[in-house]
């Protein structure tokens, strides 16, 4: 028991030793893609294409739009696509409530900002769950909505005593600090989310992956991220979407919730599944990704 105590105890003091040595800057420079004013925040996005309907790409837990990277310029062929960053994992600069209404409001706010007409949603994994509860607010400017790999349903990351004792610990900074540092880790999750073989998941990717986790913003906005992450939609809301929906889904997904529940809640729309696909279908499986969000285009 001794022993145990002090492996915690030098266990910790090397995690504050590690933090104070790696002060990160407030915010990081992208380098690519844009931002654009909505309300008191500054969201980041890339874009493709420069004509067609518009189709808006939301990320997922711990995504960027970095996420969408190989997915965008196909439908830029033919639409006009943005993939927008949310807070904490991203460059989005947010002073906000990390919650799910006021994530929804805020992409709500980027299709004003941008002007869009009523354009396509695409929501993966808790990015469903967003342009899910969009559509309750402001079913008026989602002209369709695609659930990826994600339920809506709450997402469940354990009682929030828990949760909050995690982020309020150094090993939490510590955790993102080293990834930040060493991403082949981020790239060991990402290959393993894609599929049995993913092409997609290279070093260049992770290091983009886990790049915006470097601000001291995100490491605030992750913890609020964390600590009240019961985002989720009930069986009842999902119901009530009236916005015409459809599913894709990865034929090997385990980390998007249930499929069948899916389904059922939101009265057996039509569904695409990705052949081989893990969790990250739009990487494992770009041109199939992108032709079931055409064909959910052509309903919207």
């Amino acid at each position: 028991m001794v022993g145990l105590l002090a492996l915690v105890v030098a266990l910790t003091v090397a995690s504050v030793a590690f933090n104070v040595a790696t002060q990160p800057p407030t915010t990081i420079d992208p380098g690519f893609g844009h931002f654009v004013r909505v309300g008191s925040a500054d969201v980041h996005y890339q874009e493709w294409g420069t004509a067609g309907s518009p189709i808006i790409l939301v990320p997922g837990f711990l995504e960027s739009s970095i996420v969408w990277s190989s997915v965008g310029p196909i439908l830029g062929a033919h639409h006009r696509v943005y993939a927008l960053d949310l807070p904490g994992p991203g460059y989005t600069r947010y002073p906000g409530p990390m919650t799910l209404t006021g994530q929804a409001d805020l992409v709500d706010g980027f299709v004003r900002a941008l002007g869009l007409r009523r354009p396509l949603l695409v929501g993966h994994s808790l990015g469903a769950a967003i342009v899910g509860s969009l559509a309750l607010r402001h079913p008026q400017d989602a002209g369709g909505l695609v659930f990826a790999d994600g339920d809506a349903l709450p997402i469940g990351l354990g009682p929030r005593w828990q949760r909050a004792l995690l982020v309020d610990s150094p090993f939490f900074t510590t955790a993102l600090r080293a990834a930040t540092r060493w991403p082949w880790a981020a790239r060991r999750v990402i290959a393993s989310s894609c599929a049995n073989s993913c092409p997609a998941a290279t070093d260049a990717l992770a290091r983009e992956w886990v790049r915006p986790l470097g601000q001291g913003a995100d490491e605030g906005s992750l913890r609020q991220l964390m600590a009240n992450a019961d985002y989720g939609l009930s069986p009842a809301q999902i119901a009530a979407i009236a916005v015409p929906t459809t599913i894709v889904w990865g034929s090997a997904d385990h980390q998007g919730g249930s499929l069948s529940d899916t389904i059922t809640n939101l009265h057996h729309p039509p569904v695409h599944i990705i052949e081989g696909a893990r969790h990250l279908t739009m990487l494992a499986q770009p041109q199939a990704f992108a032709r079931a969000v055409e064909a959910a285009r052509l309903r919207a």
